[in-house]
């Protein structure tokens, strides 16, 4: 953002099959500071991972929360399930999430 001189992304897409962890996570240790993301909207693909746990998980969330994130809508990606008889749960759900410490976002004005 910096090299190119913005201060602000209206929406943010993510869908990098399983490094959207990191990746954000990266992305909100840029923003302790301001203590909110320069993100308007983010629309990301969450892919379950078993490794890391319940509880790495809620963390990562609540931190995603505590910079203003706010989930919207999700749905449930049932393609694995649909496409091969051996899987019986989903792998990954599509989240919006609203930034709602955003002053500049028309979704949350009133």
């Amino acid at each position: 953002m910096a090299q190119n001189q913005h201060t602000y992304i209206d929406i943010l897409k993510i869908d990098i099959e399983g490094a959207e962890y990191k990746s954000l996570e990266a992305f909100m240790d840029s923003c302790v500071e301001e203590k909110m993301m320069p993100v308007g909207q983010i629309m990301i693909e969450l892919h379950l991972n078993r490794e890391t746990g319940f509880e790495w998980f809620i963390g990562w969330w609540e931190r995603l929360e505590s910079l203003g994130m706010r989930p919207t809508w999700l749905e449930v990606n049932l393609l694995a399930i649909t496409l091969v008889q051996e899987h019986s749960d989903p792998g990954c759900v599509e989240f919006v999430l609203v930034n709602s410490k955003d002053e500049r976002s028309v979704l949350l004005a009133e």
